[in-house]
């Protein structure tokens, strides 16, 4: 399968008038992305699906950005900005899902932005859902225990 289409694929998948086909391209880009090494296109696609009507779309879109945030590309800034912005969404869903994204790439041993670091501290502590909380102070623990600060 060529990189060109995979692209289409995750194209076709993610301009879907069906939710679920929406939810599974935003599922599929980080995959896609990693396996060629080209990321601008992926970064475009999640920060379009972080606006869609539908609230787990929005959600699994932004737990793939995140995911995706320390990958570098000409639109950096631009996905830290969408990250933040998905982390400060009202609710569960849609901040919850950010920070597991955000942990995945913890994993992958990527550095997160200062930026997003001090809003998850924060959230960590005035969130109003505990669980968004203890997402967040799992995150910061994991944090601290690779870096060894905050």
């Amino acid at each position: 399968t060529s990189r060109s289409e995979i692209i289409t694929a995750a194209v076709r998948l993610t301009g879907s008038a069906n939710a679920i086909m929406r939810i599974e391209g935003a599922k599929s880009i980080p995959y896609a992305a990693s396996a060629f090494g080209s990321i601008e296109w992926a970064h475009v696609l999640l920060m379009q699906l972080c606006h869609d009507d539908d609230p787990v779309v929005r959600a699994e879109s932004a737990r793939s950005l995140a995911s995706l945030m320390a990958y570098p590309s000409s639109l950096s800034e631009l996905v830290v900005q969408a990250v933040a912005s998905m982390l400060r969404e009202d609710g569960v869903l849609i901040p919850l899902f950010t920070v597991h994204g955000l942990q995945q790439l913890d994993a992958s041993g990527r550095v997160i932005e200062e930026e997003i670091r001090s809003q998850i501290s924060a959230m960590s502590t005035v969130h109003s859902v505990r669980v968004v909380r203890e997402a967040c102070l799992l995150l910061l623990r994991r944090l601290t225990d690779t870096t060894g600060e905050l």
